[in-house]
């Protein structure tokens, strides 16, 4: 656990740089592409969508590298070697549970990650309207207060924070839904290794270190997988 630990902080720190200058790399690119637009672009576009759209591009393209090269990838590696060990030097009917398990884990994470990319797409849609809300209502300010306009254009903007509280709410609720479900699975491979091994204990075809060995690296395994839909999700 200590050496886990140890090199998944090295790792951050010599690709923290890397994901930085991806991400800065990103935003240069969106800002050449604006410039070479003509005007009639600018003038059907959303200027308050644009600038939430770099934001989140760029937050979203550093935790997803981060996720799959830090967590995902090393993560499955992890497993078909700790599924190779657990085969060759313990049983392979645990190994088929802990398989079968993981395989499950990887579904459920990819089906839940879609349902959780749909709610947070339409929260930030909400967040969208909110914004472009606020830019329009800043440029037109003028115009609604010598009109008497503010009661009208305040009552518009409560609606619109409702619609994105809500959305939200529900991408927040989603993505606590899909974590409930991996903890579960996790929770259930753990539980079905602990039962096969300590039945193995009372027949004495393992000792106390076996067990112990067993359900520790496990447990340390499964609470990684946990985080699988997260970064599916990114």
């Amino acid at each position: 656990w200590i050496f886990t630990r140890f090199v998944t902080e090295i790792r951050e720190i010599l690709s923290y740089r890397i994901f930085i200058n991806s991400v800065k790399q990103v935003g240069c690119n969106f800002f050449d592409h604006l410039l070479s637009q003509p005007m009639s672009f600018h003038a059907n576009r959303d200027f308050g969508t644009l600038t939430d759209e770099l934001k989140r591009s760029q937050y979203t393209l550093y935790k997803a590298s981060l996720g799959f090269f830090l967590n995902i990838l090393p993560q499955t590696i992890e497993a078909f070697i700790a599924l190779a060990i657990i085969w060759h030097m313990y049983a392979p009917d645990i190994a088929l549970v802990c398989s079968a398990f993981l395989f499950g884990i990887a579904y459920v994470s990819a089906k839940s990650a879609g349902i959780a990319v749909q709610a947070e797409q339409a929260a930030n849609d909400a967040e969208n309207e909110q914004s472009n809300f606020l830019f329009d209502h800043l440029l037109n300010i003028e115009a609604i207060q010598s009109f008497g306009q503010e009661q009208q254009e305040e009552d518009r903007f409560v609606k619109i924070l409702t619609r994105t509280e809500h959305a939200r709410a529900n991408a927040q609720k989603q993505q606590s839904r899909m974590m409930l479900l991996h903890g579960a699975l996790s929770g259930s491979l753990l539980l079905c290794v602990t039962v096969l091994t300590g039945y193995r204990v009372l027949l004495g075809t393992y000792d106390l270190g076996d067990f112990m060995l067993l359900n520790s690296y496990l447990k340390q395994f499964s609470e990684s997988m946990s985080q699988l839909g997260k970064h599916m999700r990114n």
